[in-house]
């Protein structure tokens, strides 16, 4: 039994020809889920720099100009913290989308570089005197330079909009105050350049990690539709002859190991051919559909239901003890069937031939068992139909 599936030639011309997958949608997604990321981290973010920034406040507030203290403080309460935070609530309360996502990473953005220039103005003009005190802003900045390259990760130009004011501030004053600054100055640009290039790097990685996701979840869904386009009949959704026959060689499978039998439904609408010319194609489709949620009544979860084209569908029945349940069966098949549709205000009556072959009785193989189910149908049509046959020897085929 070949599984399409398998055939390369024929895999690879479905997924280029109809399931190619679009690269723009995948870029977009990302992006969403990038600034979305951005979002998601902004609370702690804020806590963090709000922390900071009290803790800037207090160590200083005997050291320099309390007044300019004071000020930068209630402006990076106001500009850095609140309407970061009203950045924050607002986004939760919209639905981002492919065509907005770009103003809540720009609106993000400015936020962090605004932040930024705070840093960058507390490490240059209110830099303290005295080394101690120096030495406590320069590392509190170092280190909130590295805190927020994982916090702004998810966008680089977020982080480099916060690094650059921050570290060019501080630079700057390094360079103004000669001698030993002067290296300190070096190294600090140094340090920024370093930081950046590890930002890109980072990103990179996650941007890579997050298109593998959504790669491999695109895969999956494009073999789930892979799958049902080979195995699915397109109009009833009920399986097709592919798969008909490779549930019925796994029927003969199991049934060969637990010693029970496999039972072989051969179906023909009587006339079906009359309702399609009279009618419609589109009447006579919706029929079938109709036929085919009625038959699933009869399913049990070993069993399979396929519709081999036209007028003609197909029952495996798996795991029979009781071959006068498929007497039973089949009789109540035919009562079902011949129950009236309704199909756009047209009251339908169909009949049903039904032939039956069993394993192991008439057949121990996939091809003997559907001729042999083929040909029983073919003797209740010659019946006059509405009625079932098994299959029986005498029959000529």
């Amino acid at each position: 039994m070949v599984n399409i599936l398998s055939e390369p030639k024929i895999r690879d011309d479905l997924i280029k020809g109809i399931f190619r997958l679009k690269d723009e949608t995948k870029d977009q997604r990302i992006q969403l889920l990038l600034v979305d990321t951005l979002y998601l981290q902004n609370k702690v973010a804020i806590i963090g720099e709000l922390i900071a920034a009290t803790i800037f406040f207090a160590v200083l507030w005997n050291v320099i100009n309390q007044q300019l203290l004071a000020s930068w403080y209630i402006c990076f309460l106001f500009i850095c913290v609140l309407a970061r935070a009203v950045l924050f609530y607002n986004y939760k309360r919209t639905q981002i989308s492919y065509h907005n996502v770009f103003i809540w990473q720009l609106l993000f953005t400015l936020g962090a570089g605004l932040t930024g220039l705070f840093w960058g103005i507390a490490g240059s003009i209110l830099m303290p005197h005295d080394i101690l005190h120096q030495t406590f802003v320069i590392f509190l900045l170092i280190g909130l330079t590295a805190a927020s390259n994982a916090f702004y990760i998810s966008v680089r130009s977020t982080y480099v909009a916060f690094l650059l004011p921050l570290m060019m501030f501080l630079s700057v004053w390094f360079f103004l105050q000669g001698e030993i600054y002067v290296l300190f100055g070096i190294m600090s640009l140094i340090y920024m350049i370093f930081m950046l290039i590890s930002s890109y790097y980072t990103n990179h990685v996650l941007v890579n990690a997050l298109s593998l996701k959504f790669e491999n979840k695109e895969l999956k869904e494009t073999n789930k539709q892979l799958e049902i386009m080979v195995t699915q009949d397109p109009l009833t959704r009920v399986a097709n002859f592919n798969y008909f026959q490779q549930s019925l060689d796994e029927a003969l499978t199991r049934a060969r190991h637990y010693g029970k039998m496999v039972c072989l439904f051969f179906l023909n609408l009587d006339n079906y051919k009359k309702v399609n010319s009279d009618l419609g194609r589109d009447v006579g489709d919706k029929l079938l559909i109709e036929v085919a949620i009625r038959l699933k009544l009869f399913l049990n979860e070993v069993d399979t239901l396929a519709h081999i084209g036209g007028d003609e569908f197909t029952i495996v029945i798996g795991e029979v003890t009781d071959i006068k349940k498929i007497e039973r069966i089949a009789y109540r098949m035919g009562e079902v069937l011949s129950e009236s549709f309704t199909i756009d205000d047209h009251q339908l009556n169909l009949t049903t031939s039904i032939g039956i072959s069993c394993f192991p009785l008439d057949g121990e193989d996939v091809p003997t068992l559907i001729r042999k189910a083929d040909t029983a149908m073919y003797r209740a049509q010659k019946l006059g139909g509405n009625c079932y046959q098994f299959y029986n020897p005498k029959f000529r085929e």
